[in-house]
């Protein structure tokens, strides 16, 4: 079967989110008690958080695969190297070479298992092992953590107004369940999302690529879904060079719950599309009604497209 990159970040998106939530409620415990356990609570963000590098790690490592899959799939479908390549990244796709389970696998593993089937991804491990550091993970999750703080505590408040002044943890844990699962999979999928892309954009970058792949394309899901953010519809088809600052503010993710993914383009599209000036790919505009939502960029255009 063949994937493009955004098939393939659905596919992953669509996972279970089982673990997320078991570790959401397992940080919401800790804080219903009526005299936390401190030690008991670090544990829990910490575990939280090492799922959150580890999702993050494998998801950069595959949005990186992905790339180099997409390259070799164009080699294959010219039978010839790139810089004599006229135009196949169209049909750049490439066939799913495993079916790598996010987050149900040791990340070290699935790691491991795919920089063994390409030695090329080797080259960026360093990146991934500082999203799996300890210091990391803990302060990734801690953030997440006050969010869980603050809807424990409105509960608490809802429990008191009924006349109950100590709930048990086990009701609040109840009664914020389908808050739980609903945050859990925005964690989930606003993480996965978030390294998928940033994979895919740091792999576009590379030496290997340099003066083939030119600019990448924001692909939105076209569907009721984001025509529901006005923002993320308007730029979808945002066509720039890696290094053009209007990344800066309209990047992947958008938001929470963004299923948007990074759609390569090479030299040739560049050139028939006319988007280049010479070799180099031309400024990207600012695409009408374009925005990010807030915390993912600012509303307001960057000072040097004049538009503040």
């Amino acid at each position: 079967m063949i994937l493009t990159a955004q098939d393939e970040l659905e596919r992953m998106l669509a996972r279970s989110t089982s673990e997320f939530v078991r570790r959401v409620q397992a940080i919401a415990f800790e804080q219903a008690k009526p005299i936390p356990h401190s030690e008991k609570l670090a544990a829990a963000i910490e575990s939280l958080g090492r799922l959150i590098g580890g999702t993050r790690a494998v998801a950069w490592m595959l949005g990186r695969r992905r790339v180099l899959l997409e390259s070799d799939r164009m080699k294959r479908v010219t039978g010839k190297d790139w810089r004599d390549h006229q135009g196949a990244a169209l049909v750049a796709m490439a066939y799913v070479a495993d079916q790598t389970l996010i987050p149900r696998v040791d990340p070290d593993e699935a790691i491991a298992d795919m920089i063994e089937r390409d030695p090329r991804l080797a080259k960026g491990y360093k990146a991934v092992q500082d999203l799996l550091s300890r210091e990391r993970a803990f302060a990734m999750a801690k953030s997440e953590s006050l969010i869980i703080t603050e809807r424990v505590q409105a509960e608490m408040g809802r429990f008191l107004k009924e006349g109950v002044l100590h709930p048990a943890a086990e009701d609040l844990i109840s009664a914020i369940g389908s808050w739980s699962q609903a945050y859990a999979s925005t964690v989930f999928r606003t993480n996965m999302t978030s390294a998928y892309a940033s994979g895919r954009f740091r792999e576009a970058m590379s030496d290997e690529l340099r003066g083939f792949i030119v600019g990448l394309e924001r692909m939105e899901v076209m569907d009721t879904e984001t025509r529901e953010r006005p923002g993320h519809w308007a730029a979808h088809g945002l066509t720039a060079s890696p290094h053009d600052p209007i990344w800066h503010h309209l990047s992947i993710p958008g938001g929470y719950n963004c299923r948007a993914a990074y759609r390569l383009v090479d030299l040739y599209e560049a050139r028939r599309r006319g988007l280049m000036d010479g070799n180099e790919m031309r400024r990207a505009s600012w695409p009408a009604g374009a925005f990010n939502d807030d915390g993912f960029a600012t509303k307001v255009m960057h000072p040097s497209y004049g538009l503040m």
